[in-house]
């Protein structure tokens, strides 16, 4: 048997085209890689943001009730405050009333 050394046109231009496809192909996947990291980074860089924004808010809004509820304690307390008051002048008041009567019985 009798082979030429010769190798066809066909299967070079072929193995050739492949090697660029290949090469296309894989620089797309690279720069595909790349735009996803990119849009990966600022997706979490807004996130991070927003988490931010929505902390602040959430404070704000806790102080907010807080400032509130001690302005009611604030004002419990002048109750009860008034309310001792009260009950220490009712007190006096009963222990006249016995000194009193404890005198109109003698």
């Amino acid at each position: 048997m009798n082979f030429d050394n010769k190798i066809p046109i066909a299967v070079i231009l072929t193995v050739v085209l492949q090697a660029a496809g290949i090469i296309w192909w894989v620089s797309q996947q690279a720069h595909t890689v790349k735009s996803l990291k990119e849009d990966v980074g600022g997706l979490s860089s807004k996130m991070a943001i927003e988490q931010n924004v929505n902390l602040r808010r959430d404070v704000a809004e806790h102080q907010r009730k807080i400032e509130n509820l001690m302005e009611e304690v604030r004002a419990n307390n002048m109750v009860g405050d008034r309310l001792s008051e009260v009950l220490r002048r009712i007190s006096v008041i009963e222990t006249e009333m016995n000194y009193l009567r404890d005198d109109r019985g003698r």
